[in-house]
Formats: C-alpha cells, structure tokens, sequence
C-alpha cells in the first residue's frame, strides 16, 4: 500500500510541475477534466493484484520507476529514415505521426483528404477528444486524462466511405532518463460510413519508458469501422492502452490487437453494443519471449437484441514469458437473440512460460447463443514428426506450425502492406526458429 501511495504521490508532483510547464494553457474546457482525474487517482490510487481484474499483473515494478515527463524530441537522421520505414510509401496515404505524444508535421500527412474525413490534432484542449464512457476509470485512465497534451480526432460524416486506410504512429524516441507521455484519441463514424484506423505504436531506440493511451471510439447506425492495433515497442516499454467502442444500430466493429512488443503489456478494450443488430470483431495475437508480460482484458457487452460478437485471441509464449487473458461477454436482459462466441488459445513453447485465461459469460436473457473457451498447449509432436517425415528439418517444422497458429488472426488484415510489416515482425520476433534451413 504505501508503496502505491508514493506512486500515487509522485505522479500528483508531477502534475503540478506540467501545470507549470504549460504555462497557462491550462485554461480551457478541458482544464476540469485534467483536476478530476488528479483528484479522482488521489481518492482511488493504482490497482494492486487484490485487485480482481488485475490480479496476474504486477504493477510493482512500474510503479516503484520515477519516470520524467517527455518533451518535444529533435530526431537524429537515422531516427528519421526509421519512421520514413514504417509509413505507407503511397500516394495521397493518410498519415499522423507522434514522437513522445508530440504531432510530427514532418511526417505527417492530412493534406487532400477525401470528401467526408476530418482529421484534427488537438493540443492542450482535448474536450472535443473527452466523452463520458461507462468504463471504470483505473489509476492508467486517470493518468491519460490528466497528462495528454495532444491527440487526434477523426470523423467521418454520414455515408461516407474512405478507401485509404488512417495510419496513427506513435513512435518513442530515447532521452537520458526514462520517459512518461500520454495520448487520448477520439474516432467517430457518422451513419452508413466506413473507415480504416491502423494505429502503431514502436520505438526507435531501446530507451525505457511508460505510455498511457486511451481510444474512443463511437460507431452510428449501419457504419463500420475495421481497427488495427500493432505494438511493437522495446522490451524495457511499458504499454498501457484501453479502447472504448459503442456500436449503434446494425453497425459493424472489427478490432485486430497485435502485441510482439513491450516489458509489460496491458490492453484492455470494452465494446458495447449499442444498437438491434451490431456486430463486434475483436481478434488478437500475441507473442512474448524473455520475461515479457501480456495481459490482454476484454469486455463485450450486448445491450440490445440481435447482437453478434465473434471473440478469438491467440497468444505464443516461449522462454519465461507470461500471458493473461479475461475476457468477459455480458449480455443483458434487453439483448434476446444475441449470438456470441469467444474462444483464447495459448501456445508454449517453453516449460517456464505462463498463461493465466479466464474466459466469462454473464447473461441475464434467455433467448441466446453464447460459447467460450480456452485452451493451453505446446506444439504437436505428431505433427512435427508428419512434417520432418517429409523432408523437413525439426526447427523449420516448429516455424511452420507456429506461424499456422498465429495465422489465424493474421490472414484476417485486409489492408496488404500493414499485413506484410506484421509478417516481417513475425518473422524477425522468431528468427531463431524462421531461420532453419528448407
């Protein structure tokens, strides 16, 4: 407890040392919200493993870092041809680029946008960005709230449909001391529209740091929005995201969540759907080796009838990894007819890595479809033995089964060049199995 209090003390300082620094940008609609959430993490604090939705995760270790408050950040040449890497190399592409939760016009593109997208970097005053969600507010909620500088928010106006997908980079770039920064982003689809969203988060350096991030997203009636998450930071980041989405009538949510990435890992994503007939999508894969830690929280309520949700998380863990997956789908009494799956599949690849999976179903109507499950292994030795019989060495056939496993959530990204960039992470992330000789 008391080493919670001075973690709770310490980010207090240094929001009063950010007060400072902004120099009286404060005063705005959004300066309330900034204080409640200070004051709000002062009553609260951070959650500890009594805490039931956090109870695999050790915070300990984050909590006990002073980390210091990033700054605009001059990137050096190679960091530049770095994120030149990373972006779309395509005509009129859409792109946001970020250093330390700074907007990078360098890098960024939101000229000629097509009729119906409107993209704005908010700085300072993100009340336009903040929505009231149902979600608790943990003490990470609260620090994205209060500390966010800037974010975007992006809309798209009623039938509109945009081809180009919206690339959102956040990349974190070295200082000499570990860094802090925090973003809030808000995505709203008016009725009958479509959008692409794919949201990066990567380091350019192997700097330790901690990233607070928060999403909201709110789909009207018969849109669709297709998500991509892909984090990819150093094994010495802490990454702590939560996603919030509200699906209106007949509209369409489809959430990808690719971890490889960070020393510790927390998603959590809430859907509520919100409207007769919406679908939810929420697929996601991780991978984790050395001492990472991934934990992967998810929530699917089903608030009116004739609701689908189609849930499937597959992770890979080798060495002495650890994994957490608890994933609830909440159906109520409004949500008859509502059909539901959810299914959490793990592969070990070492005697020392861990999985802790705790699939739920809460259900308070009695007209409904609804199954989970879970399952843990390794890699099967038949086939293993079918696939050497065939020519191929052990430690290729391991490759192939893995990369089988995780393809399931991989075949499903349907814009070609962020598909390839997964595949080439994958590929680098295992490369001592992926190297074998053919």
């Amino acid at each position: 407890m008391k080493k919670i209090q001075n973690a709770v003390s310490f980010y207090r300082e240094l929001f009063r040392s950010f007060k400072e620094q902004e120099n009286g940008h404060f005063q705005n609609a959004y300066s309330a919200v900034r204080e409640q959430a200070i004051q709000q993490l002062a009553e609260t604090g951070f959650p500890t493993k009594k805490t039931e939705d956090w109870r695999f995760t050790d915070l300990q270790e984050l909590l006990e870092q002073n980390f210091t408050l990033a700054q605009p950040f001059d990137l050096n040449q190679e960091q530049k041809k770095k994120i030149e890497s990373l972006l779309p190399d395509v005509p009129n592409s859409i792109k946001l680029v970020f250093v330390n939760g700074y907007f990078n016009k360098e890098f960024s593109q939101t000229q000629h946008l097509p009729k119906g997208l409107h993209l704005e970097v908010k700085e300072n005053d993100l009340s336009s960005i903040h929505t009231q969600t149902e979600s608790n507010k943990n003490g990470f909620h609260l620090l994205a709230e209060a500390f966010s500088r800037q974010g975007v928010l992006v809309r798209v106006d009623q039938g509109q449909s945009i081809e180009q997908p919206v690339y959102i980079l956040s990349v974190s770039a070295g200082g000499s001391e570990p860094l802090f920064f925090a973003q809030r982003n808000r995505i709203v689809l008016g009725p009958l529209s479509a959008l692409s969203v794919v949201e990066q988060h990567l380091s350019l350096d192997s700097q330790p740091g901690f990233q607070a991030f928060q999403t909201l997203l709110e789909l009207d009636d018969s849109a669709r929005l297709d998500y991509y998450q892909f984090q990819n930071e150093s094994k010495t980041f802490y990454h702590l995201n939560q996603v919030d989405a509200t699906v209106g009538e007949h509209a369409t949510f489809r959430s990808h969540s690719i971890d490889f990435g960070g020393k510790l890992v927390r998603n959590t994503i809430r859907v509520t759907l919100d409207g007769t007939g919406s679908d939810a999508t929420l697929n996601g894969l991780y991978l984790a080796n050395g001492t990472q830690h991934m934990d992967n929280h998810t929530t699917i309520v089903h608030a009116q009838a004739h609701g689908s949700s189609n849930e499937l998380f597959q992770g890979i863990l080798d060495d002495q990894a650890n994994g957490v997956f608890s994933g609830k789908i909440l159906v109520q009494p409004d949500a008859q007819k509502t059909d539901a799956k959810q299914s959490n599949n793990c592969l070990l690849l070492s005697e020392q890595a861990k999985i802790d999976s705790k699939p739920q179903l809460e259900i308070y109507a009695d007209d409904v479809k609804c199954t989970h499950g879970a399952t843990v292994g390794q890699l099967d030795e038949e086939e293993i033995f079918y696939l050497r019989s065939r020519g191929i060495s052990e430690v290729a056939a391991r490759s192939i089964l893995t990369y089988a496993f995780a393809e399931r959530v991989i075949e499903q990204i349907k814009i070609p060049l962020f598909k390839d960039q997964v595949e080439a992470a994958f590929n680098a992330k295992f490369k001592d199995y992926l190297t074998a000789e053919q």
